[in-house]
């Protein structure tokens, strides 16, 4: 990138996502729509156009930036860059560089053709591509659509356009835009064998010879490479020394009281799980070369990967992943192989033979149900603070959660959102004048709050829908 031509990508504290372009579309399917924007399914009603799912936003006049994550494939999905601005009378099919980041993700460059004199169009660059440029694009968006302190966007132009800041988003719809994008993957996911042919009966064989390829023609299927939405990129075969690998259980006591340990060696390292009742749950690698902060996906065989940020642990001595759904231990009991991938591409692979026992005696000793997903990049964390009320309510479906003494203070920075807690229940609550919004943990003792609450009118001291009451006490 000529760094005297493309200008600094500037951080400021703005919150969400993308958009897609004005143009209209044969059939738009919406996921999500909020204050500023909303996620949709574009299906195409002829074959020169693609389906994808988008981020777009509503909050600009004239303008718009957007990722689509198109499908290319039966069962291929690549990001794509398109940004319109009114009266911009761009020269029709000539290019130019596009990058959108964070602070926290880093930051990618699109190639970008002028496809209307309005219109840009953009695909990742090859190279940026055969090392992981569409799994950067993805934590790039869910580090920007966090609840829990969201990552600063921007996307930085050439020449003389000036950088544009993505508007900030609510509470309320970050939830909800990342609710609604995983349900529109799936659906865009369903839809490819509808589009794309099926392909005839195979000719290969992984029992025959394989083909002698020039380094060019090894090149070129590299990258093709798909990669899929929250999905880490594709590990090595597993060697004989991973099969081997062994997963053992462990209890024993530190300095918080009985600490469940789940592990399997990888040669040097050992990887696994830490969890204590009334404590998070960890996954952990030790004796790996990492340095800073790794961002890395946690994933078993083809199931939904957990995208995490790894820090060092001083007590133990090993990175410590905090940000993962205890329902991979689930995933785990099942699958072949865990697959941890970090964005610099040197991939971890242990093998699950025989770890199901291991596992189930860990869930155990844990005691916390894995039914929920609890991802905190994208769901709130618990305060755990002492009660300062008396007489608060959290009512859900007829069940009172909280009724008594609770917590009750502005959550994070944000002078318009509460969190509400006791009885080992928590929520919190994103308050506009007299409606309300927000989510709780659903399960007793757990530390995200992964269940929507809806929207709540104010009734008196309380808000209410036909099926939830928040009273804050007094």
């Amino acid at each position: 990138m000529n760094s005297t031509k493309l200008r600094s990508i500037t951080w400021l504290g703005i919150g969400v996502a993308v958009a897609v372009g004005t143009q209209a579309r044969a059939e738009e399917q919406s996921y999500y729509k909020g204050n500023s924007l909303e996620i949709l399914l574009n299906k195409p009603d002829n074959t020169t156009e693609r389906a994808f799912c988008a981020f777009r936003s509503t909050a600009w006049s004239g303008k718009s930036v957007a990722i689509e994550y198109t499908l290319v494939g039966t069962d291929k999905i690549v990001p794509r860059l398109r940004v319109t601005k009114q009266n911009w009378n761009l020269p029709v099919g000539q290019t130019t560089n596009v990058a959108i980041g964070t602070a926290w993700a880093g930051g990618i460059q699109f190639v970008s053709k002028v496809v209307g004199g309005d219109e840009l169009y953009g695909e990742i660059p090859v190279t940026a591509a055969e090392d992981g440029g569409g799994f950067m694009v993805t934590t790039i968006l869910g580090t920007a659509i966090s609840t829990n302190k969201p990552a600063p966007l921007a996307v930085t132009f050439q020449g003389n356009e000036p950088v544009g800041h993505v508007p900030v988003i609510s509470y309320a719809d970050a939830i909800g835009l990342g609710t609604g994008f995983d349900n529109c993957i799936t659906a865009l996911t369903q839809l490819g064998p509808s589009l794309f042919a099926s392909s005839e009966a195979s000719t290969t064989s992984p029992f025959a010879e394989p083909p002698i390829q020039s380094s060019g023609t090894s090149r070129q299927q590299s990258s093709n490479r798909s990669v899929m939405f929250g999905d880490a990129r594709p590990a090595p075969a597993v060697s004989p020394a991973v099969s081997a690998s062994s997963w053992t259980f462990e209890k024993r006591e530190e300095d918080w009281g009985d600490t469940c340990f789940l592990k399997a060696k990888q040669g040097e390292m050992t990887i696994g799980f830490m969890g204590a009742p009334g404590q998070d749950f960890v996954g952990f690698v030790e004796n790996r070369k990492y340095k800073g902060v790794v961002r890395a996906a946690w994933q078993v065989d083809d199931k939904s990967s957990y995208m995490s940020n790894g820090h060092p642990n001083d007590y133990f001595g090993w990175y410590g992943f905090t940000e993962l759904g205890t329902s991979i231990l689930d995933d785990a009991k099942s699958g072949k192989q865990l697959n941890i991938s970090d964005l610099d591409d040197y991939p971890i692979t242990v093998s699950l033979a025989n770890s199901a026992t291991p596992i189930s005696e860990f869930q155990q000793c844990f005691g916390n149900s894995p039914a929920k997903e609890e991802v905190a990049s994208k769901y709130p964390v618990a305060p755990r603070t002492s009660p300062n009320r008396k007489g608060c309510v959290l009512e859900v479906d007829g069940k009172k959660a909280i009724d008594g003494a609770c917590h009750w203070g502005p959550y994070g920075d944000n002078k318009d959102s509460f969190v509400m807690e006791g009885n080992r229940y928590f929520a919190i609550i994103s308050i506009s004048g007299s409606s309300a919004s927000g989510s709780w943990n659903e399960t007793p003792g757990s530390t995200h709050a992964h269940t929507d609450l809806g929207d709540l009118k104010r009734d008196g001291k309380c808000w209410r829908s036909k099926t939830v009451r928040v009273c804050p006490g007094h």
